[in-house]
């Protein structure tokens, strides 16, 4: 199953852009979110922002005895953990893979949690009632569950979710709705979902990738129209692409991005969705050999982010990426400081005031500090 793992001894990053960065790179100084208890093993794998004082980063923190959900709140002057709900004595391991708000009131996280009597993961759901978490457990679609990815629907209280059940050949993503309590499985399929955004209650995009009876790998895309969940025409995408996120802007403006492997490398893939196909954009170039984007915020056509991370492996190095597309060209942003490890998973918020959600291993390999880098760019 598709997971991602925690690195050893790593540390929570965020990055802050308050000001549309200006043409080439932009420096960015660093400011510190609290540690998760003793917790050293800690990050976000999602954040949403619904306003400039009002931003949400989760994802786990963890040493090398117990493994928590992990929730940080942003008010416009600083970071705080808010507890979330405590596991029992057989539920282990539980991590936040998304995040995504409705209102201040109501804004819901998934992950999953391993269980120990069972012997596999479950679905999991947390949602906050604008006074705390509390803990919601999401029929499981299959054996071995996760949700990886909701979107709210609209300006209904409907949500979207994305996620995978089922070992090895079984294995297969779904898309899920709940709805005033209920839960439903609207649309499954054998390829990977990794992504989903939800414009209104009649257009939805889901992506990520799937495999062919030839063996190769393509870029993945399923639309929602209102009635039904359908998989979209892919093929002017490269082989061996794979998507990690989504964001609408409308039903005919949309932005993809993921990775192309070719050549022994992997590279930025980024595409559109004009209303009528999928076309590969030109992404943003880096020096080192492997470069992957997780997560896409689309703001308007000509003001579109993207983060995630490039890396080489002889000698081992990785910067975190954040990239700008002016409509004509990529602008990119340097890392706020070396690392021994970097990585960002997603990126959300309005113009002038942009968050990226990832994980550091600081320089020493040995730090259990939090962070969060304040990008005044």
């Amino acid at each position: 199953m598709n997971k991602q793992l925690l690195a050893i001894l790593i540390v929570i990053v965020a990055i802050l852009f308050t000001r549309v960065a200006p043409a080439g790179a932009s420096q960015c100084t660093i400011h510190r979110v609290p540690n998760a208890r003793d917790l050293r093993i800690d990050a976000f794998y999602s954040g949403v922002s619904i306003a400039a004082n009002d931003v949400w980063a989760v994802g786990s923190a963890a040493n090398f005895k117990a493994k928590e959900t992990l929730a940080e709140h942003w008010d416009g002057t600083s970071w705080t953990i808010v507890p979330t709900p405590n596991y029992e004595a057989n539920k282990y391991g539980p991590n936040l893979y998304g995040v995504a708000a409705i209102s201040s009131a109501n804004v819901w996280a998934v992950g999953d949690y391993f269980d120990l009597t069972q012997g596999a993961y479950s679905t999991l759901a947390l949602h906050w009632n604008g006074k705390r978490w509390a803990l919601v457990l999401p029929p499981n679609p299959g054996q071995d569950a996760l949700l990886q990815g909701v979107t709210g629907i609209g300006k209904s209280n409907a949500l979207w979710m994305v996620g995978v059940a089922g070992l090895q050949s079984s294995a297969f993503s779904f898309i899920e709705l709940h709805d005033r309590g209920s839960w439903s499985v609207a649309y499954a399929t054998p390829g990977y979902i990794a992504g989903i955004a939800a414009l209104s209650q009649k257009s939805a995009f889901a992506v990520g990738s799937y495999t062919a009876p030839t063996g190769s790998s393509y870029p993945l895309a399923v639309h929602w129209n209102g009635q039904t969940w359908s998989q979209m025409l892919t093929t002017g995408l490269p082989t061996g692409g794979s998507f990690s996120s989504v964001s609408e802007l409308s039903d005919g403006d949309v932005w993809a991005v993921g990775t192309v492997s070719f050549d022994r490398s992997v590279r930025p893939l980024v595409a559109h969705w004009d209303g009528v196909s999928w076309t590969q954009v030109p992404g943003p170039t880096f020096h080192l050999k492997y470069a992957t984007l997780n997560g896409v915020l689309a703001l308007s056509r000509s003001n579109v982010w993207t983060a995630g991370v490039t890396y080489d492996r002889r000698p081992f190095q990785s910067t975190n990426i954040v990239a700008h597309w002016t409509g004509l060209a990529w602008t990119t942003l340097r890392a706020p400081e070396p690392q021994t490890f970097q990585s960002l998973f997603g990126i959300s918020g309005q113009p002038h005031a942009l968050w990226s959600f990832g994980r550091a291993e600081d320089s020493s390999g040995s730090s259990g500090k939090g962070v969060t880098d304040l990008s005044s760019c």
